[in-house]
Formats: C-alpha cells, structure tokens, sequence
C-alpha cells in the first residue's frame, strides 16, 4: 500500500495573512468535497491563530470538528510548533509541546500519536526517546540527515528502523518507537521530483493533460514510487505530498491527486498500464489512497508482528535481544529494522556544508530564550501556589485571549513567546533579523505581563493585607500601598536594576529584595544588586526572632560593594554592584533582605588598592562588611609570577601579569593539580565566490582544519578585587573588543567566566566565528561529551560517526555539536566540566581541549533560506520587504555580547557527575525581585519567608513543572518530577529515588496521584494500554525500573526519567505560605 499524505508547514507569524488563512479555509473546503480526502497540520501556533479568528465561523468550527471525527483532518506532533532540535532545552520542548497538545485535547479530544520533525536540520537523542515514547508518540518522522548517512541507507534500505535509549535508563524495548524519513527518502521532505500539484510548483498539473500524456505521467509517478518502495521494508510505503506555503489554493491540489489516483486504478483495470511490468517481481500490483501518518504507522506495525509471528514459526523466537556489538544501530535478531540508540548529528548536506553555525548563531536570542524559560517556571510556581485562582478558568484562555476572549491567563503572553520561540528557526537563529525581532519581542512582552502578576502574588504573601482606611469594596490594604514599586529585575546581566539603582542615590531609603528560589532544594547563592554610588551598605535578611515566637527581625549577612566595569558599554549601567550572600533560599519559595545605606557622615570608604603589587597588577582589597560571616583564605603569592585565590572549595592559580587562570585544583577531592590554559580567537568564515559560504546555517572556516586566530591577553594590564565573599579577575586582550572577568565566588565548587565580545570588527572583509578553547593535559584520546537538550549525555568521538565510516572533508566544522546545558572531557586522572548558560556549537579539536563557539559575525548568507548575512548590528536593520529588489541593509556597528561559563574540574571520569550538579543552578538562577521605601516606614511583613513545599526535594530530583488545573472539586496541579543524573553518572545519585508526593505540597492533603504522558494529554496507564508495542509479548521488564506508583502516593524515578501527574489535594489550611 502507498499513502499519500498531504501536509504543509508553515514559518513565521508574519505570514498569517498571506498564506496560513488561505491554507486552512481551502484546505477545509476540499476536505468536505471528497470524503477520501486527508490532511495533516502539524503547528497550533498558527491553526490556533486562525480556528480564533474572527473571520472563522462558528459553522467553520463546527465542521473542522466533524472533519476530525471523520479522521479526514489529522495532526501530528501537535506542539506550538515544530521545535529545533539542537539549540533547545527540553524544558522549552516539553512546554511548547504541552500548549498545543492540551488545546487538541481540549478543544476536539485529540490526543497526536505521531512524531513530526521534517525540517530541523539533524535530530537530537531527547527527541528520538523522551519526546517521542514520552509523548505518547507510536512514531516519529523526519526529513533531514547526513547525506553520506541517507546514502548508506538506501543501500540498505534501512530509511525505516526504530529507535531507543541507550542504556537501562528506560527499559530499551519499551521505550522503542518506530522511526522513517520523509519526502521520498530525498534528504528532506515534499512531493516527488515532478509531482507537485500546487500554484507555488511548475510541473505540470495532471487536469490540464489529454489521456496519452496523462499515461505517461502517471507512469512516471508509479515509476518514481517503485524506486521508493525498493529501498523500503516491508509492502507500505508513505508519500508526502505538502511542503512549505503549499495549499493555499488546495482544490488544485485536491482535483490533481484525485485523478492521480482515480487514474492509477482505471488505467489498471484498463491495462492501459501494467503494474506488474512496473512493480515486479516483487509486487503485482498496489493500492495507493489517501492516508495520514498515524494510520501509515500502524500499517508499519502490522508488518512487524507478521514478521515477528513468521520468525517465531521459523524458530527465531528470540526477537527482543540485541546484537552486543558497539554499534549505534543494532538489528533485532529476528527484524530487519534496526535499532538506533545515537542520534543524527552533526548534520551536513554535502561535503562543506555542515550545518554547525547555527549552534551558535544570534547568541542575545539564545539567552533570552533561556532567560524567559527560566522565568516561565518560576512564574507558574507562583501562580499556582500563591493565587486562589491559580490557572483554574477556562484552561482554553491562554490560547484564546489574543482574539478577544475573556478570562485570559497573566502568563499567556509569556506561555506563547517561550513556545513560539522553540521553533526550528526561531531559537536557532535562522531567522532573517526582523523575524529574530518579532521573536525576542514577543518574549519580552510576555515577561512583562507576567512580571506585573508575579510582583503583585509575591507582595500579597510577605505584606500584611489588613485594610488599613476605607470600607467594602473601596478598601485600601497595606500590600497595595507599601513596596508599590516591587519589580522583576530583568536586566542584571547589564547590571541595570532600576528600582534599586534609584533608590541607592538617596540615603534615606532603604531597598528590599526578593530571592525566588524555583529549585525544590534549599539553596544558597551570592546575590549581585545594582546600585548606584560608592556607599556603605548594611544588608540583613527577614527570620523569626526565636523559636518561640513569632516576631520577625532582621539578622546581618556578608555583603561587598564591587566597581563594574561596563565592557559592553550600556548606557543605563550602573558603576557598582552589591554583592551579598543569600544563604537562606527555601525551595520552590522566597526570601526577603534588606538594603540600608549608612549614613553619608558616617560613610568610610569601601576599597583600597595595595600598592606594592600595582607594578604587576592592580589589586584591590575591599574591606568587609562590618558585620561579616566567617573569612575564607585571603589572597596569596605562589610564585614571582602566579598568585592564588582560594574560595574554601577550589583554589586557582592566576597569571599575575595577565590575570587568565593557569591552574586549578579542589582539595576536596585529592588536591590534584589541573594546569589549564583558557583563550579566546576565531576561525576565518569560507567566502570564496561560488563556493558555500559560512553563514547562519552554516560554518565553515577558511580551511577544513584551520587553526583559529588566537588572541593573546594584555601584560600587566589585570585587575583584581578581592574580599571574603567575591573575588573578581579582569582581563583585557589585545583586540580591545574581547574583555573577561573571572569570578571566584565563596564555597562555590566552580569558577565563572564572563566574556565580553563584540563589536567582531569587519573592516578587513573577513567574517569571524568567535571561540574560547580551554587547554588542559587531559588525555581524552578523541572523546568528548555534550548535553542532548540538556538531559542525556552523548559520547561523542572526533572524526567519527557511530553509524557509517565518516569519510571527511572539513574537520573542524564536522566536529561540532551542539552544547546546551555542558561539555566535558576526562581521563582517569582528571576531568573538565564547561557550563554554558545558552546554546553554542563545541568541540574537543585537539585531546585535552575544549572550545566553545560564543559568536558569529559573517558578511555573506549560505543559500539555505534566510537571504541574510549573520550580521547582528546594534541599530537594526533597514524595513524588510520582499517584493523590494534593494535587500534589506545593516546599521551601526556590530552588536556586543555578554556571557558566562561556568568551570569545574573533578578528578578521574567525574565529568558527568561535576556537570549534573550544576546545570539546574545555571537554568534555574534565583529570581530577583526589588522595592524601595523610606526608612522610617513600618514594612508590615508577615512572614519572614515561604516555601511552597512541606520538604526540599532530593538532590538529585528537580521538579520540573509545577502549574495549576482546572477543577470543580478539588485543587488539582500538573506536576512533572525529574530525576536529574543518568545511569553510572554518579556513585550515589544515579540510584533510582522514591519520592513522597505527599511532601509536594504544603497546607494539602493529597487525594489522588494519577501519571500522565510527558505533555500531560492522556492517562500513562491508558496508554500504555493502547499503544503500539514493538516489542514481542515476553519482553521481561524488571521490577527496579518499573513506572507504577510505588506505595500510597510515592513514585519511583529511574535515573533521567521524567514522570509527568496530576494530583489532586484538598486545602487543610487558610495560610500555607508563611514559613520561618
């Protein structure tokens, strides 16, 4: 059997009018005209945008409904969009997933059953395991892989095949899916070659032909058919029949493809052609009809278990073992499919086209990205502990408020921003620049939105909320009239707080900060707030007076007053930062602390600079806070040329001359010395006319194995600030436009690197893909480790690929991976750990190295669809119309960026284990929140602190989601627990963890405990139930890693396993926020 399917994908908002409408009016239309006919959409973003436009009937409505029941209308993935693969975190994939996937089911009771990712340029572990099988997904399908790998395939016919995990984080026979490419097998995805029936197409449309020409090109479909069905398994084969911008005009579409196939059959049973001539010896003949991708799935499924029944009375009844050798793919011994356990990058679509760039490209749009992410999170928690409403209304508001609807969501916004910004050219950053505009402005706004929500629940929970003048519904409360001003201190990576910034220039006010932990551990952090001027700042934090009582007081923390120094030249930057130790973080709740100003009478002054060292460097001492905590190690020389800086966890060895660090060490596990040497410099971007060039897309540095341009720092040039609390290393290099500091922050077991880079200078004509590389004499032997989405680690090994013989052609591109949560390299002696706190393209190029990419400027596109440069510029872009033959141009200079790294170093293959437990904390960053008042204001707090949790959480367990639902009886949440160490990553956290769902929420008594699929659409057990199952029906699952409920309300996590439920409690307290 041949399906056809007709889908389409469609790119960005700003095509809505112009396609998206036109697209889904029509294609309902056709659909009602013939009841054979099908059709699959993949993205709600868009469908939602039109299903509530106002220009879409009721009756439109209604009828899209009834083409669902009539499976003529199908949609697969179902997210928000169809998400990259490279550059996203899984918590970015599983929320955009989660918005689309519960409009479906809300609104038409649809639950996807198929994965679709035809267009993301490779695909990602996390996709292939947890955001299929999690998802609910029987399948996944795909356009995009290697083109040495696509050839490899056909010749083996191994363009189908399933795919698994790669250890027992999962049992791997239950959590197969089954996997196929698109478009043909061509590397891509559309119609065959000459069959593409749409306005936007030149081939020629089958209803303008006479009967001889018809004939023949239905021959010649048959024909191109045939070739497919060669290198397929099995007797079905799927064809798609969609693409980009196509149906807009879809009864052409439709009356085309009727008579293709009303023409295959009566030519058939004419004999005017012979299908045995054309489909022989293997076939006799065929059945081709309109189909969509979950009923092709099941077809697929069929034919396994024929093959398994046949194997079976062959006597190969053992179709579950796997071949034990090292291979990525492993054939079922008794299936012809094999088993993919890697994943498909990088990817390239020819020899010097390594679609490596984008890992990297429009760095700001990345980190926004995760910034609004992290805030969505927070924001949830929020929401749902601390508002009576939570997300209770209509759960449909968040989708349908931008069309006018009532009830919208406060998160909406931001839920829509975040979820739109997943797509596979929007966090990429492959957009053209408008585009890149709309994205970050949409996340922008949705923070906004969200921040004027969040502030107001944060201020009802710590301010008193008695009436305090006025009388019913006029009444005036405290809460609404102190801390009026409490804000979301969005932009501390420029080192701008407004609130506090304008409150420090006063000395008679007095600043109040809110830590939000999201985390579910207690936590502690150095906190920097941004302030104005060279004062003495006094910063206590909000506890319980005793035990015994109830009264609140402020109890002193440490706290130092650090000179910034604006590498990247803001305006609204402020000269100082005020560091303080924020030690008393709750989780998934808040703190409170206090700023006060001396007086300026009484104001001494705050640095000093050592003078006997200033030949070398310039050293400041700054002096403690007059009511500090306990000091740590102070400053010390090693050697005429090298000082050392310890922090009580790690001790680092600095160049004096130039400040880069040379060595580091941790006494806490052996001492052991690891020399390191960091640097910054670029690779040359390929430019040769006619030839690819490097671009958004793309890499690809002058030379396939170019040595990068280094960058030597500064001599004598260094400065440093010391304290007890925070120590501050600055480096300048000689190009002036790459700065760093690296920050040793107390008790910390790592190091952070903030870089400064940018403007990338352009007057020689050359475009520069920026890196940092770290040097050690670790003897990774050509292996090195990266982050899948931030979940899984992947073993990667330079210069090969786990599924073919690599035969290569640019060394340095075709190494690169994309690195979203850390990279890592180890030996038995020692390992490097580098955080990354958004996604870069990295590598290890030689053994004992690791680099980062961290910016791109190149001057000429890569012809892979975005007709732009990747040529960021600080004032924007002229207006971009594409009916205008003048392109769209660049003004100002080049855009700076701001970054940071986090470093640790552990001893012997501790890599993963260094990284895991970082990577929440760099994801996750405490939120902060800021007001100002008089000082002689009474602040009526009510509490000192609040934690949403009757208990922190294991160290290795995060709580992913945490949101309200909908309910007429009970209070009921959605709440997703991951484990957060994979298998053998850790001696002791890598166990699987039973948690006390009980200990989730505090004032509540849980009712029920009821698992759901990952994007939280349908009952686990249900489906389970219902799937397809790819395995036979004596798969033994052992009992350690089973998913059941444990005993009463406590559920077991395997290690990186994520568990999506839905709990029910009741309120057993009015007041369940406070905590001491």
């Amino acid at each position: 059997s041949f399906s056809i399917l007709c889908i389409t994908i469609n790119e960005h908002e700003s095509i809505y009018q112009v396609a998206v409408k036109d697209i889904l009016n029509t294609i309902i239309i056709s659909l009602q005209q013939n009841r054979k006919r099908t059709f699959t959409y993949v993205e709600m973003a868009f469908f939602t945008k039109w299903y509530y436009d106002p220009t879409t009937s009721s009756e439109t409505r209604q009828v899209v409904k009834e083409l669902i029941q009539n499976d003529q209308l199908s949609f697969a993935n179902g997210g928000w969009c169809m998400h990259d693969e490279a550059t996203t975190h899984y918590m970015g994939m599983i929320d955009q997933t989660s918005l689309g996937h519960l409009f479906l089911k809300e609104e038409f009771g649809y639950v996807p059953k198929v994965g679709w990712q035809l267009d993301p340029f490779g695909h990602s572990y996390l996709q292939g395991t947890m955001m299929t099988h999690g998802m609910g997904f029987d399948s996944l399908f795909f356009g995009r892989i290697d083109y040495q790998d696509l050839e490899k395939r056909k010749l083996e016919s191994s363009v189908e095949g399933f795919w698994s995990s790669a250890d027992d984080t999962f049992n791997k026979e239950t959590s197969k899916v089954f996997w196929g490419l698109t478009g043909s097998y061509g590397g891509n995805y559309g119609a065959p070659d000459g069959f593409c029936f749409d306005v936007l197409c030149d081939d020629p449309l089958l209803t303008e032909m006479g009967e001889a020409t018809l004939i023949e090109r239905v021959k010649k479909f048959l024909e191109s058919v045939k070739e497919q069905s060669d290198i397929t398994i099995g007797s079905n084969v799927m064809v798609t029949m969609g693409s980009d911008f196509q149906y807009q005009m879809a009864h052409i579409n439709y009356e085309n493809l009727d008579l293709l196939l009303d023409s295959i059959k009566n030519f058939r049973d004419s004999g005017a052609i012979n299908m045995t001539s054309i489909f022989g010896p293997r076939f006799d003949d065929i059945d081709i009809f309109y189909s969509t991708p979950e009923k092709y799935t099941k077809y697929k499924h069929h034919e396994f278990l024929q093959m398994s029944a046949d194997a079976t009375m062959s006597g190969m009844n053992d179709i579950t073992s796997f071949d034990d050798a090292s291979t990525a793919e492993s054939p079922l011994s008794s299936s012809p499919w094999s088993t993919k356990t890697d994943d498909f990058f990088p990817y390239s679509d020819n020899a010097h086209s390594f679609w490596t760039g984008y890992f990297t490209s429009r760095s700001s749009l990345k980190r926004l990205e995760r910034v609004g992410s992290s805030f969505l999170h927070a924001a949830r928690q929020i929401e749902a502990f601390l508002s009576r409403e939570g997300g209770g209304g209509d759960i449909l508001s968040k989708y349908k408020g931008h069309n006018g609807q009532q009830h919208t969501s406060p998160l909406r916004l931001l839920d829509e921003g975040v979820a739109i910004a997943q797509h596979h050219d929007g966090v990429s950053g492959t957009s053209k620049q408008h585009v890149a505009y709309d994205y970050a402005k949409r996340i922008h706004a949705g923070m906004n939105d969200a921040e004027t929500y969040v502030t107001t629940l944060l201020k009802n929970v710590f301010i008193s909320s008695r009436s305090i003048y006025g009388g019913g519904d006029k009444s005036v409360f405290e809460s609404e009239v102190v801390l009026e001003n409490l804000s979301y201190c969005q932009l501390l990576n420029e080192t701008i707080c407004h609130v506090s910034q304008d409150a420090s220039k006063d000395d008679e006010n007095d600043i109040f900060v809110v830590v939000y932990n999201s985390l579910a551990l207690n936590r502690r952090e150095v906190v920097a707030i941004p302030v104005s001027r060279d004062a003495e700042y006094n910063v206590d934090v909000l506890v319980t007076a005793t035990e015994e009582s109830e009264a609140l007081d402020w109890k002193p923390v440490s706290s130092v007053l650090i000179p910034t120094t604006n590498y990247a030249d803001i305006a609204s930057a402020t000269e100082y930062a005020l560091y303080f130790n924020a030690s008393v973080l709750p989780p998934v709740g808040a703190a409170v602390f206090r700023i006060k100003i001396v007086k300026t009478e009484q104001k001494r002054s705050t640095l000093e600079t050592s003078a006997t060292r200033k030949d070398y460097y310039g050293i400041h001492y700054l002096k403690a806070n007059p009511r500090p905590v306990a000091a740590v190690n102070n400053i010390e020389e090693y050697d005429e040329g090298t000082f050392i800086v310890s922090n009580g966890v790690l001790e680092i060895f600095f160049d004096k001359s130039t400040g880069v660090a040379r060595q580091l060490s941790n006494p806490q596990v052996g001492g052991q010395r690891l020399p390191i040497l960091q640097e910054w410099g670029y690779y040359k971007s390929y430019d040769k006319a006619g030839e690819q060039k490097s671009g958004a897309y793309i890499f690809r540095p002058k030379e396939s194995n170019e040595e990068p341009t280094m960058i030597s720092p500064m001599s004598g040039k260094s400065v440093v600030f010391h304290s007890d609390l925070v120590t501050e290393v600055h480096t300048v290099y000689e190009e002036h436009w790459i700065k760093q500091i690296t920050r040793v922050k107390s008790g910390e077991p790592y190091i952070e690197v903030e870089y400064t880079v940018g403007p990338v200078p352009i007057a020689d004509g050359i475009g520069k893909e920026v890196i940092t590389r770290f040097h050690t004499e670790i003897k990774n032997n050509g292996l090195f480790y990266t982050d899948s989405n931030g979940r899984d680690f992947m073993q990667r090994k330079r210069s090969y690929r786990p599924s073919w013989n690599l035969e290569e052609f640019e060394f340095v591109a075709g190494n690169y991976y994309p690195v979203n949560a850390a990279i890592y390299i180890e030996d038995e002696k020692s390992s490097l750990c580098i955080l990354v706190d958004r996604s870069q393209g990295g590598s290890s190029i030689k053994d004992g190295t690791v680099e980062l990419m961290v910016q791109r400027r190149t001057l000429f596109d890569d012809w892979r669809g975005v007709g732009e440069a990747m040529n960021e510029t600080v004032d924007g872009i002229t207006s971009y119309d594409p009916s205008e033959d003048e392109p769209a141009r660049r003004l100002g200079q080049g855009v700076i960026i701001t970054g940071i790294h986090r470093i640790s170093v552990g001893s012997g293959r501790d890599g993963a284990s260094k990284a895991r437990a970082q990577m929440d904390k760099v994801f996750f960053p405490p939120h902060i929140f800021v007001a100002s008042s008089k000082s002689e204001i009474f602040i009526p707090f009510r509490a000192p602190s609040y934690s949403a949790v009757k208990k922190a959480l294991p160290d290795n367990i995060q709580l992913i989601t945490f949101t309200k639902l909908p309910s007429e009886k009970y209070e009921t949440y959605l709440i997703r627990l991951g484990h957060q160490y994979g298998y053998g990553e850790d001696q002791y956290l890598s166990a699987p963890v039973k948690v006390d769902m009980n200990n989730l929420l505090l004032g509540f008594d849980v009712v029920s405990v009821v698992e759901k699929t990952l994007s939280g659409n349908q009952d686990w057990e249900k489906w389970q139930e219902q799937r397809l199952r790819w395995e036979n029906d004596h798969t033994e699952i052992t009992s350690e890693w089973t998913t059941s409920l444990a005993s009463g309300n406590s559920v077991i996590l395997n290690p990186l396993e994520i568990r999506t439920f839905e709990v029910q409690a009741i309120l057993i307290e009015d007041d369940v926020t406070a905590s001491s």
